[in-house]
């Protein structure tokens, strides 16, 4: 029997995703003790930044983990996070490319309705 592989959402992906940025917010926000660098002055907006900033592989190196344990949850996130955004773009992707495709059918349709309705008019005129 064979077993009918379901791919996730779009949506689902993005609500994974931010709930994946809120978990490393909360994380990092709980490890801010354990960074060094230049900080604003909210923890919260360091740890969402540093989160942004670490998912997404960018890092600026203005905030950096300055124990072991902070290094190894910021490489447990960025790795996670690099698939999680790749799966994310892969997704957003696939809805455009469908959308293209909808659009395209629907615009050969409509040529080929007007291209009968024409040729049909031209025999009556006969």
């Amino acid at each position: 029997m064979l077993m009918r592989v379901t791919r996730p959402s779009l949506g689902l992906v993005g609500v994974l995703l931010l709930a994946y940025l809120v978990a490393g917010t909360t994380a990092f926000y709980l490890s801010m003790d354990h960074m060094s660098g230049d900080r604003t002055g909210s923890s919260v907006l360091d740890a969402l930044y540093f989160s942004v900033v670490t998912m997404t592989t960018v890092g600026y190196g203005d905030i950096v983990p300055a124990s072991d344990g902070a290094k190894l949850l910021a490489c447990a996130f960025a790795f996670a996070g690099v698939a999680l955004v790749g799966t994310f773009l892969s997704k957003a992707a696939d809805y455009l490319v469908e959308k293209q495709e909808v659009l395209l059918y629907r615009a050969l349709h409509i040529r080929d309705a007007d291209h009968a309705k024409t040729s049909r008019s031209r025999r009556r005129s006969w």
